[in-house]
């Protein structure tokens, strides 16, 4: 479980659900290059951090049989020599990245896909990340994504975690849904 705040100054605070210790880890000052939980995707790559300030490159137009994207093209920055990113200009979300490093080899490819609405607004449900360098490929797909609700560490109960999917429960109970209807 993963929750995101954003504070007034526009600082993006991630809190990751620790299995080991059984409550919610506060994670501050993270660079969009920083990864994911430990997986190939970083926190730029998945819109959980802003992108770095990208202010020239070029952009183009794609006809692809089913619609139309466009493509940005960004200068060099971090450590990558671009960051092609072609977006869906219907909903606004990109639909895949590939990053080249310094030499211009393909270093990373990204794929978004299976765009839901939540909350009214548009998310991919879908990332998948291949490492073009080592052949490695991470998935990750999104089940359920609740927006503003509050979660309390004694929500996370291992046992009773894996006795509610077990059992073919909602793993996870937002306000309202306990026992007592708290």
């Amino acid at each position: 479980v993963l929750k995101l705040e954003a504070t007034d100054g526009g600082e993006v605070v991630v809190w990751n659900w620790d299995v080991r210790w059984r409550r919610f880890v506060r994670m501050r000052g993270l660079a969009g290059t920083e990864n994911f939980a430990g997986t190939h995707f970083r926190l730029e790559d998945l819109g959980f951090t802003d992108l770095h300030d990208r202010r020239a490159g070029a952009v183009r137009k794609l006809a692809e049989p089913e619609r139309e994207l466009v493509e940005l093209t960004s200068p060099p920055y971090y450590y990558y020599s671009r960051v092609v990113t072609r977006i869906d200009p219907a909903n606004g979300l990109p639909t895949a990245a590939t990053i080249y490093d310094k030499t211009g080899a393909r270093i990373r490819e990204l794929e978004y896909g299976r765009v839901r609405s939540f909350d009214g607004l548009p998310f991919p449900t879908r990332f998948r990340f291949v490492d073009e360098m080592t052949r490695a490929e991470s998935r990750l797909e999104v089940q359920q994504l609740t927006l503003g609700v509050p979660l309390r560490g004694e929500d996370f109960d291992l046992e009773e975690l894996e006795r509610r999917m077990q059992q073919g429960e909602d793993p996870v109970r937002l306000a309202g849904q306990g026992p007592d209807g708290a």
